[in-house]
């Protein structure tokens, strides 16, 4: 599912404050939230799809990891690892996005 433009917005702040690495500087000095946003949604549709579905319906759409590996049809344990594995694949692209 795609998310709507509010609910996108709503979808990047929230995966913002997680790939905020808590040991380095505050991204938000570095760069404005809109620039922040934009290299966001850059680095998110350089996922898979799998990976940008489970992004999209745990954080847009706010089911919790049981709900989605039925959609999926695999374990939740399964789904925790995209998920964390997504974040970590995020965080790299933007600090490389930032470093550039």
């Amino acid at each position: 599912p795609k998310p709507s433009s509010a609910a996108s917005d709503v979808y990047k702040r929230q995966l913002l404050e997680i790939l905020s690495d808590p040991d380095s500087k505050d991204p938000f000095s570095l760069v404005s939230l809109q620039q922040m946003q934009t290299k966001l949604s850059d680095a998110i549709l350089k996922l898979n799809e799998q990976e940008q579905l489970v992004l999209s319906l745990y954080y847009d759409e706010e089911m919790n990891l049981k709900e989605i590996a039925q959609i999926l049809g695999v374990v939740e344990s399964r789904v925790s690892q995209i998920r964390t594995k997504s974040i970590l694949k995020l965080r790299a692209m933007l600090q490389q996005m930032l470093k550039d």
